[in-house]
């Protein structure tokens, strides 16, 4: 019963309970370095999360902002900034997604009274599993054809009298 009140209230010895004991910080050179290593790959497998994205199905999706600071005028300017990056985020995402889905219910709270920011997102999707195995096959036969290997295991540096091309 202690360990699950640590855990639910953020006990001190609630992040080894759950495992998050280490955290890892990167400076910014490192984490460019890592999205530049990444993004062949993400490029790579992007039709395939096209594929999935094509058969996914929307059956609720709320998302609520409040936001607050001590001006008004910006909470507004703020209010107004989070209304259009929602519009575009969703509209671009919605766009991706398979059409007879329902339509995104977006909430902007600008709170004038007190400063903060909090958001919400509540969302519920359908899948065929068949679709997520489909996918998962794709991207795993990508990943072993960029370690080099082809689909019979063979190396692709293979010798000229290793296939039915080579001349001996």
């Amino acid at each position: 019963m202690t360990t699950r009140t640590e855990l639910e209230t953020g006990g001190d010895n609630s992040r080894e309970i759950m495992g998050r004991g280490n955290e890892y910080t990167y400076d910014l050179k490192q984490l460019l370095d890592k999205i530049r290593d990444w993004l062949p790959w993400l490029r790579a497998v992007w039709e395939d999360i096209e594929y999935l994205l094509r058969h996914l199905i929307m059956e609720r999706f709320q998302w609520r902002v409040s936001i607050g600071t001590p001006d008004a005028a910006a909470t507004g300017m703020l209010s107004g900034l989070a209304w259009g990056l929602m519009g575009n985020l969703t509209a671009t995402f919605y766009r991706k997604i398979a059409p007879n889905g329902i339509r995104p219910e977006l909430l902007v709270e600008p709170n004038f009274k007190k400063e903060g920011f909090s958001t919400s997102l509540d969302c519920i999707f359908k899948i065929r599993i068949g679709n997520i195995m489909i996918t998962g096959i794709r991207i795993m036969k990508k990943k072993v054809n960029r370690r080099g290997v082809n689909i019979l295991g063979r190396t692709s540096h293979r010798r000229t009298h290793e296939n039915c091309h080579g001349k001996h």
